[in-house]
């Protein structure tokens, strides 16, 4: 199965502002001779900050067996190849390295009626549809007209003739 990772990391460098230089070619080169199985692709590599520690944020891909634990082998990879790349007088290595959602949405299209939010989708627009309108109310039914005041065969109730 067809896997993918976001993983993020501080990545010891070195302090000025010539350490990163070359450190993403290096970082490659070594994952793809280490991890063949696996791609790398570096997102981002933040200039080192005063005490030498980079942010890193990386992409990794690759076929596994479903059930198996694709964070813990990627994780692994990814500390495989700093080691690699980093002498090892300099004693160091990397320090947390986490799974990161992709908030990068760039192209992202959504169903009409959706927004984007921090914690998924959701329906904007109006509102729930109104309810139906009230039928309107019924013409009142002609009534019959009211009774003769006179009983039949009265003189009242005879035409004249």
């Amino acid at each position: 199965m067809h896997k993918g990772i976001y993983l993020q990391t501080s990545l010891p460098l070195g302090p000025g502002p010539t350490a990163a230089a070359g450190v993403t070619q290096a970082l490659q080169a070594a994952f793809a001779r280490l991890h063949p199985d696996l791609h790398l692709r570096i997102e981002r590599l933040s200039a080192p900050n005063a005490g030498g520690i980079a942010k890193l944020r990386v992409y990794i891909e690759g076929d596994q067996e479903p059930a198996a634990d694709f964070a813990a082998w990627t994780r692994a990879a990814l500390r495989d190849a700093v080691a690699a790349i980093t002498p090892p007088a300099a004693g160091r290595g990397l320090r947390a390295v986490e799974e990161v959602e992709d908030d990068d949405e760039r192209g992202l299209v959504l169903p009409p009626g959706r927004r984007a939010t921090p914690h998924g989708d959701e329906i904007i627009g109006p509102g729930p549809e109104p309810a139906a309108p009230e039928p309107p109310a019924a013409a009142p039914l002609p009534t019959a007209a009211p009774p003769s005041a006179t009983k039949p065969g009265c003189a009242s109730d005879q035409k004249p003739g």
